[in-house]
């Protein structure tokens, strides 16, 4: 699966963080380095609520989130629009969002990820 961004076909490889969150880092056609997708909120000043079973619950610095198999969505800054990007391409689906981050700054969406498929 590729993710078109920014007018760039993009190319991902998944990894993990040690507490299991998931890594995705994004290549060029050239099969350069393009941009670091996730961040790893368990590592970051972070506040936010946790959806469990469809009900909002607060959480302290993610402490409640379980991390194996999400990905938390770095869509500020330079990566602006991947979050949108990766849904059209069918990597993540708002359905499986399972929480949102707040920052002083920012808001990070945690979804769910079995399995990417990239070409």
């Amino acid at each position: 699966m590729k993710i078109n961004f920014n007018g760039e076909e993009l190319t991902g490889k998944l990894g993990q963080y040690e507490d299991g969150q998931k890594h995705l880092q994004l290549f060029d056609a050239d099969g350069l380095p393009y941009m670091t997708v996730s961040v790893n909120f368990m590592t970051t000043n972070l506040k936010g609520y946790n959806i469990t079973g469809g009900q909002m619950t607060w959480t302290e610095y993610g402490k409640n989130v379980h991390t194996e198999n999400t990905i938390t969505i770095k869509n500020y800054s330079e990566n602006e629009g991947i979050e949108e990007a990766m849904i059209k391409a069918g990597l993540i689906h708002r359905d499986q969002r399972v929480g949102t981050f707040y920052g002083q700054f920012v808001t990070l969406n945690v979804y769910e990820v079995h399995d990417f498929k990239f070409q």
